[in-house]
């Protein structure tokens, strides 16, 4: 399993990392840490990825 740490994920970024999870199902996100960008979380979330922890400001 590879872990993958995002961090301050854009809408492009958000997009390409859906789509590497998609690909390779052994990749496993840690974090998405910026509370600016709920909507990368929102989007991973929508995809079909589990959310297990979030921290909103």
């Amino acid at each position: 399993m590879t872990r993958i740490a995002a961090i301050g994920l854009g809408l492009r970024t958000t997009a390409m990392l859906i789509e590497l999870l998609k690909a390779d199902p052994t990749l496993d996100l840690v974090a998405v840490a910026d509370p600016r960008m709920d909507t990368a979380i929102d989007e991973l979330a929508s995809a079909g990825f589990p959310v297990t922890s979030e921290v909103r400001t």
